[in-house]
């Protein structure tokens, strides 16, 4: 099962275990989960960025994963119910005087976005003159913002108040851009596996399975999303 991992948690990366490099958090709790429901052992392969994950996935390298929707990505993945409503806005470094979302397009605003990510694709189409500078992980955009080369970052919320904590003076914007499902999904064209994931993940939303791995992962204001529609 495939897991997006990074320097910062969200409701579908996970942070990797200094031992043994076993990915943990909401997905792998997810993922672990569902192996048990259909009585198979859980392999979690993590990828440390998008495109990888995505090229792996035409490959038929892993059966299941946990992002965020984005119509780019249905060339590869068949998407399941949402278990999240995922809220994008800003992560502003210390110095920069961006107040709101609308702010922050601007001239001589460098803007770091994931390659291969909702927010890369937004973005780009959405602003018009603040600059949007593509880096293939999370650990690079931390970097980037930490030595000042770019002025702020955008992602899920989660994501980036976790990046926050270690970036000192940086403020998450309180408005958003965008707010997009983050759903189970599977390899295109394995109708079998996507009726399973779907039937697991609305029975997780139903049973508190989702909710307690919120919960342990420290997101305990996220709000589970509601049953998909019939």
């Amino acid at each position: 099962m495939a897991i997006a991992v990074g320097p910062s948690a969200s409701t579908f990366r996970g942070t990797v275990e200094a031992a043994g490099g076993r990915p943990r958090g909401v997905a792998a709790d997810l993922a672990s989960a569902f192996g048990a429901r259909v009585g198979l052992p859980v392999d979690l392969v993590p990828f440390g960025n998008f495109p990888d994950l995505l090229d792996a996935g035409a490959r038929g390298a892993w059966d299941l994963t946990f992002l965020p929707y984005d119509d780019a990505r249905t060339r590869v993945i068949d998407y399941g119910p949402a278990y999240f409503e995922q809220s994008y806005t800003y992560l502003v470094r210390a110095g920069v005087k961006i107040a709101r979302v609308a702010d922050l397009d601007r001239t001589g605003i460098r803007l770091a976005v994931a390659d291969g990510s909702v927010t890369a694709r937004n973005r780009e189409a959405a602003l018009k003159a603040a600059t949007v500078v593509r880096f293939r992980t999370l650990d690079q955009i931390r970097e980037q913002m930490r030595t000042g080369t770019v002025d702020a970052t955008g992602a899920g919320r989660e994501t980036l108040v976790g990046l926050a904590a270690q970036l000192p003076g940086s403020k998450v914007l309180d408005d958003a851009f965008l707010v997009e499902r983050v759903a189970i999904g599977v390899p295109k064209g394995r109708a079998a596996a996507l009726g399973l994931a779907a039937s697991f993940i609305e029975e997780a939303k139903r049973d508190g399975t989702v909710r307690r791995a919120f919960d342990a992962a420290g997101f305990k204001d996220a709000a589970v999303a509601p049953p998909a529609a019939r």
